[in-house]
């Protein structure tokens, strides 16, 4: 009688390793966050979190067709969504941030298995110190990679990315610390991967929605940005510029030449969602008006120059 062959052990799988969030802080997700953000700047951060962590969208507001999220959900591609007594879905911002960027992956042909493994980990918890949980209903674990990267893209105007492999493993990278990175970066690389900019893809999420829409909804933009953004989609803007962190002039609108449409691009890639030292601009009835970006741990400093 012939033996069965032995069948060989199973051997374990390889450990992947940890992602590696941008910037200060590194792969440890309990990162000091005064260091991360300033340490002014962390009541804001939190207060930030706990509007984005807000069940507040639907279906019809996020813009995917209900017959994906429902394939996506059977997939377990979504990450945990609450259903009203009626059945319906219920949607943080953090979830359509997460459905967006499924939206980009898909169409770049990446399996459902590879997203699953992006949401592996841009899900997983951080662990925070218990004075810094939002509220008493809510679980430590609501704190998440991908809501530390929102956070950083928001308060810190951070040009975050995610390079993502066709086998799903992604790399979080701040653009703007890319020396930061060292070998790891150029090995990641080295395979095909796309790249998914978070930080623009919140801009045209400001570009595809009213500003009502948007401002008690989405933390993307401070009340002047907000009026600024509304006052040129208005068509009641003759003058606009601003002062970069570097010092040069930008003009966005010069006098007697608007293009608001070109306006708005430049307002959202280049100001909105990039640090500025100051917003200056002048209404049709003649007001001027001047803005700075929030300072950590105070409020806006906006000032008007009155009539010319």
């Amino acid at each position: 009688m012939k033996r069965r062959p032995q069948r060989k052990a199973r051997t374990a799988p390889l450990a992947r390793p940890a992602p590696t969030l941008p910037g200060p802080g590194g792969a440890d997700p309990a990162m000091d966050f005064g260091a991360r953000f300033g340490v002014g700047n962390v009541e804001r951060v939190f207060g930030l979190c706990a509007q984005v962590l807000d069940r507040r969208w639907s279906v019809s507001d996020v813009g995917v067709p209900s017959r994906w999220i429902s394939h996506w959900d059977r997939a377990h591609v979504l990450m945990d969504v609450e259903r009203e007594g009626t059945g319906w879905r219920k949607f943080s911002f953090i979830d359509y941030v997460w459905l967006r960027i499924v939206c980009e992956l898909r169409a770049f042909g990446l399996a459902l298995p590879a997203i699953r493994r992006v949401k592996e980990i841009l899900a997983a918890p951080l662990p925070v110190a218990p004075r810094l949980v939002l509220r008493k209903t809510q679980q430590r674990s609501s704190y998440n990679v991908l809501l530390l990267l929102i956070a950083e893209a928001v308060v810190t105007k951070a040009p975050i990315n995610l390079l993502v492999r066709a086998d799903g493993e992604t790399l979080l990278y701040n653009e703007s610390q890319a020396d930061a990175y060292g070998a790891e970066l150029e090995l990641f690389r080295t395979a095909p991967h796309l790249c998914v900019p978070l930080t623009g893809m919140l801009g045209e999420m400001i570009r595809r929605n009213s500003i009502d829409f948007i401002v008690p909804r989405i933390p993307l933009l401070s009340r002047p940005e907000a009026e600024t953004l509304a006052l040129l989609r208005e068509g009641r803007l003759n003058r606009l510029e601003a002062t970069l962190v570097s010092g040069e002039t930008l003009t966005v609108i010069p006098p007697g030449s608007p293009d608001p449409a070109a306006a708005e691009r430049t307002l959202l890639e280049r100001l909105m969602l990039h640090p500025y030292q100051e917003i200056r601009y002048e209404t049709d009835d003649g007001k001027q008006v001047a803005f700075h970006p929030p300072a950590a741990g105070s409020g806006f400093g906006l000032r008007e120059h009155g009539h010319a």
